[in-house]
């Protein structure tokens, strides 16, 4: 019967996609739950218990309709009892078979999961060994109370790829890059209508295996997880979720993870628009401290310690205004002809001036633009002459050795 059309309710089966089933099926997991017996109060005659699931089988491919529904529901109403047979069934020479094993089976899998996701979640205590791919590593870093194995059962369910290879170690970097650019703005890969929203169980998931593993080292995937989460469409779906907090929390705990070779600049920013002002202050004052290579690296470590932090923190910021690196360069023929720089110094005097509440119109700044994130449109703390930046420079100067503290 192997070359016999299947009737239309076989066909259905057909949308579903073969491979995630049987990446499913082949986890290290699903195989060790499916190469255990049932306990032997469910299995009392197990001989027995075989056979029949094979005949079942066998009637799949029954050329009576009938028959062949009729031991789909009764090797569905079997469950986890018909998962080995329905395994091997899945190389049955009959399509029929294999598309009806393969559809039972599924559900199968489904509900099995399902009920160990609900065990999972109720087990606040700890009690059991949840065999779950990653989980260990997530309550030792994040916790195991209600909310945070919630979140972690539905970053299981939409992101288990990822947590497989993070827990196995394979393949993490490709996943990731390729769950990363499936959530870029404008990605259309395999999205008839763009890219796709990053749910909070997502980006909980990649904040995760981000904070728990190297893949923060590596420039181009740190430069593209960065820029999702800077996404003004990744901030309002964090700020709205319920796991705010632990997102929140994973969050800063990436920031201040030591990248090395990485760039400062998005985790600085990521602190400045989540109006993160422990992390933020945290990683400003640190930069500051280590006197960065890269200017905008100083200017934005700069912002976030005048923003977060206070006039306890002004020490920091003084050794910059000897940085006379542009920084900035534009041009707007209505104010002047030519170009206008911005130099670090006239960011980190804009800066001071903030923290120590003085009037910038007084210093020159004639062309400063506030904005809440980061004070300043740092473009706009240039000027248009260099004659008024070193008299503004002078002015500090005079005004803070007769104001520092003591």
């Amino acid at each position: 019967m192997s070359n016999r059309p299947f009737d239309s309710s076989s066909l259905s089966v057909r949308s579903l996609n073969y491979c995630c089933l049987l990446a499913l099926l082949l986890s290290p997991m699903s195989l060790a739950n499916a190469a255990e017996d049932p306990p032997r109060t469910e299995n009392a005659n197990p001989e027995g218990r075989k056979a029949k699931v094979e005949r079942l089988i066998q009637q799949l491919g029954d050329s009576s309709f009938t028959v062949r529904e009729n031991a789909t529901k009764s090797l569905s109403e079997l469950g986890i009892l018909a998962q080995q047979g329905l395994k091997r069934a899945l190389m049955n020479p009959d399509l029929e078979i294999r598309m009806r094993a393969h559809r039972i089976l599924l559900k199968s899998l489904q509900s099995e999961f399902a009920a160990k996701i609900a065990a999972f979640i109720a087990d606040v205590d700890g009690k059991e060994e949840h065999d779950l791919p990653g989980w260990k590593q997530f309550r030792k870093t994040i916790g195991s109370n209600r909310q945070t194995r919630i979140l972690f059962a539905d970053m299981l369910r939409r992101e288990s790829e990822i947590l497989e290879s993070f827990e196995t170690g394979k393949n993490l970097e490709p996943t990731v890059l390729k769950r990363l650019s499936e959530l870029r703005p404008g990605s259309r890969i395999g999205q008839p209508s763009g890219s796709q929203q990053a749910h909070p169980a997502t980006l909980a998931a990649l904040l995760f295996v981000a904070g728990e593993s190297t893949l923060a080292t590596n420039s181009s995937l740190f430069s593209q997880f960065y820029s999702l989460l800077n996404y003004s469409s990744t901030k309002q779906m964090i700020q709205g979720s319920r796991h705010k907090e632990i997102i929140m929390k994973m969050i800063s705990q990436l920031v201040l993870k030591e990248t090395g070779k990485t760039t400062h600049y998005y985790p600085i920013m990521l602190t400045l628009n989540y109006d993160m002002k422990s992390t933020g202050l945290t990683l400003g004052r640190r930069l500051l401290k280590a006197q960065p290579a890269s200017f905008s690296t100083t200017q934005y470590a700069a912002i976030a310690v005048a923003r977060f932090g206070d006039q306890e923190d002004i020490p920091l910021l003084l050794p910059h205004l000897k940085n006379v690196s542009v920084c900035h360069t534009w041009s707007n023929p209505q104010i002047q002809p030519g170009v206008i720089k911005t130099q670090v110094r006239d960011v980190i005097l804009a800066l001071l001036l903030h923290m120590t509440k003085q009037d910038h119109k007084e210093y020159g700044f004639e062309l400063l633009r506030a904005t809440p994130t980061t004070l300043f449109h740092t473009y706009t703390c240039g000027f248009t002459k260099d004659e008024k930046r070193e008299a503004a420079q002078a002015k500090w100067t005079s005004w803070y050795e007769k104001n520092k503290p003591k």
